[in-house]
């Protein structure tokens, strides 16, 4: 008897470490996934001089494809309102991708919500790029903002945008990324007239 137990007793220390290192394996696979992808992001910014607004709505509209291929319970939505063209240099390019992408990951990592909406639009004078979500939320005045959030401001604060965080508990979380468009290092062109 005390063999036989001996030998499920092993059988089920193994099957632990298993699926211990079948965990670690996916968490590996994740990060390496998700370090090529920041990786090809950062040589496509940096590889232009300039990057257009368009082509960074491309690059947004993938970036939720994927999001919600990883995250089936995840409602997301893009809104686009804008008519001026803009063309961004590659650290503007980058910058506001990589705030977005931090932005829609928190909110699907974190905020267990089941909407996620990024909208684009603009004033006359503003460009204003906000990621909304449904999720748990939370007190911004009793948390430290941790290094995703400080990451964000400081990349917003880089490319002289305003950066704003709205959360309250049970009641999502909003980030407003505000860019000025006279003050801003962005191009602007106006939109093309049919004659």
């Amino acid at each position: 008897r005390s063999s036989a137990a001996s030998d499920v007793y092993k059988r089920q220390k193994f099957n632990d470490l298993d699926n211990k290192l079948k965990e670690k394996l996916s968490d590996i696979t994740l990060f390496t996934r998700t370090t090529i992808t920041q990786l090809r992001d950062t040589i496509w910014a940096l590889n232009k001089d300039e990057i257009s607004f368009e082509d960074l709505k491309a690059r947004f509209f993938n970036y939720i494809e994927n999001a919600k291929l990883a995250q089936e319970q995840t409602s997301f939505s893009f809104n686009v309102n804008m008519t001026s063209k803009f063309q961004l240099n590659s650290i503007q390019g980058v910058s506001i991708y990589r705030i977005v992408q931090e932005a829609i990951n928190n909110a699907m990592k974190y905020a267990a919500a089941t909407n996620v909406s990024l909208n684009i639009s603009e004033t006359d004078d503003v460009l204003i790029i906000s990621i909304k979500d449904d999720g748990i939320g939370f007190n911004i005045a009793e948390i430290d903002l941790g290094n995703g959030l400080e990451n964000m401001r400081n990349r917003a604060l880089s490319i002289n945008a305003e950066f704003n965080i709205h959360s309250s508990i049970n009641e999502g979380t909003e980030i407003i990324m505000e860019i000025n468009k006279n003050l801003s290092l962005i191009h602007i062109s106006e939109p093309t007239r049919p004659y």
